[in-house]
Order: C-alpha cells, then sequence, then structure tokens
C-alpha cells in the first residue's frame, strides 16, 4: 500500500497495461522516473502477482478441553538450498507473544447423530470409533482423544471404544506425542486400542493400511465397522487415503460380495460414518 501511494502522489505518470495469469487485462499506472522502481514493483504485487494462499493445519485441540488454546500438528519444510517452507517456517519462529493473523473453518470431523436403540426410540446406542492418522494426520485424532479424556462433549457421550491407527519412520524420531497417547492407552476409557505402524523400523515397511490387514484387525474391522455400524475417520495424504479405503473394502469383502462390501462402503460415507480429510 505504501508503494501505490508513492505512485499517486507523483507528478507525471505512465499507463500501460499486462495480463494476469488467468488472462485479465489489468491497467497499470506508475511514475515516469525511472529511479521509481519501488512504485511499479508494489504495482506489480498489488495487480498482477499471485496472492500467497493460506495454508490449512487440521487443529489438535479439542474446543471442549482446550477452551483458550489452538494447538497445531506442523512438519517444518526444510530444503536443499537452506531455505525453509514458507508457513512451516514462519510458524516455526513464532515465539511466546507474537501475534499470529489466522481464521479458524468447522472441522469436518463429527460424530453423526446417534442411532435410536429398540422400537420405541427411548434409549440411544453408542458407536465404536476407529481413528487413521499417520504423521501430521494424528492431529485430528489427538483432537477427538482430548475430547474423550475430558468426559464432555459428543466423543466421550456417544462413542462406546476407540482405536487409533499411527504411523511414523521411527519411534525415537517422528512418534509425536507417545507420552499422551500411551497414557490414554493405559488409561482405558480413552484410548481402548492402539495400533502403531514404523516404516523405518525394520527392514520391511509397514504402513497403517498393512495392520488393518492384519488377522486379529480384520476381526476387529469387521465387528466395529461392519456389524456396530461404526465411524472411522481417516486423516494425511491422498496415497495413504486410497489404500485405507482399499484395506477397507478387503476387510469386508471377509463377509460379503464385492459389490456388497462397496456399497457398505458407501454408506458409511452417506451416514457421515466414514469421514476423511486427505492432502496430496
Amino acid at each position: 500500500r505504501r508503494f501505490a501511494a508513492a505512485a499517486a502522489a507523483s507528478a507525471t505518470t505512465t499507463t500501460t497495461t499486462t495480463k494476469t495469469k488467468n488472462g485479465a487485462v489489468v491497467p497499470l499506472t506508475y511514475d515516469d522516473d525511472d529511479a521509481d522502481v519501488a512504485s511499479r514493483f508494489g504495482l506489480f504485487l498489488e495487480k498482477v502477482a499471485t496472492h500467497l494462499q493460506p495454508r490449512y493445519y487440521t487443529i489438535a485441540s479439542s474446543s471442549v478441553a482446550d477452551t483458550s488454546k489452538v494447538h497445531v500438528v506442523c512438519s517444518v519444510v526444510d530444503l536443499p538450498d537452506g531455505r525453509r517452507g514458507l508457513c512451516s517456517g514462519y510458524l516455526a519462529g513464532l515465539r511466546k507473544g507474537d501475534l499470529c493473523a489466522a481464521f479458524v473453518r468447522p472441522s469436518s470431523f463429527r460424530m453423526p447423530p446417534p442411532r435410536e436403540e429398540g422400537g420405541g426410540g427411548e434409549t440411544q446406542k453408542k458407536a465404536p470409533l476407529v481413528l487413521v492418522g499417520p504423521g501430521t494426520g494424528l492431529a485430528p485424532m489427538r483432537a477427538v482423544l482430548r475430547e474423550r479424556a475430558s468426559g464432555v462433549g459428543p466423543f466421550a457421550t456417544q462413542v462406546s471404544e476407540a482405536c487409533l491407527y499411527f504411523g511414523c519412520k521411527k519411534p525415537e524420531l517422528d512418534f509425536i506425542y507417545e507420552d499422551e497417547l500411551r497414557a490414554w492407552e493405559k488409561r482405558g476409557d480413552v484410548l481402548d486400542k492402539l495400533e502403531i505402524a514404523f516404516s523405518r523400523a525394520q527392514k520391511e515397511k509397514v504402513y497403517v493400511q498393512d495392520l488393518m490387514k492384519r488377522p486379529a484387525d480384520r476381526a476387529y474391522l469387521k465387528r466395529t465397522l461392519l456389524d456396530e455400524r461404526g465411524v472411522l475417520f481417516v486423516c494425511g495424504g491422498t496415497n495413504m487415503g486410497r489404500a485405507v479405503l482399499e484395506a477397507l473394502l478387503d476387510v469386508f469383502m471377509d463377509a460379503l460380495p464385492r459389490d456388497a462390501a462397496a456399497a457398505a462402503v458407501d454408506a458409511m460415507r452417506n451416514e457421515g460414518r466414514y469421514v476423511q480429510e486427505l492432502w496430496a
């Protein structure tokens, strides 16, 4: 805005046009003084250059348990030339007391309306909850578990049991929130089942979708998601999301023909019982 003001104050100006990336013709008015590079550059930034898009991070805290704070899980990008990712580097550089411009959008992860149990509709049945969140995809799953730990909110009152599939490279490298997750598993009423895939801790790579296809896990997922009409949340990369979908279909095909298994997955989506938040 300072650049634009400097151009407007000049006595002699020139008007020309340029095109933006989408083909729109934009008039540019600038000072004829060749030394006034700043005004021209400012107009370029204002009229032509693409604006930086916001970077979205899934909140890792619960609005019920953490009423005055927002927790963010961010993987800082360190580039080969020494630079850092624009937004992740900015967040990593913040210090206590710094202001950070941000906005909040509603979460995609929420419990569907409870089912009525019995003909009279006098009681409502709780549902099992399966969480799949490798890497920074753990963020919304931690928010869910923090709400369960608080004892207040839908994830505490409408969930019968909770299972988390988490994945990272090595336990000593990037097992984020390990102490918290272990404590919740030990407590018993927050996290009933914790399964972890370490992709680089052994010779053969293991991912969350591989854990889902183990015999005991197949039986567990069939019971919770198919028989008891549980809820499945998935967060992470698109490739992982596709692999988890394939694993889910494979599990359901233990009890159903392929077409019926695919229909069961579609029904979960339509009923809000299968929610994904994926990124490339």
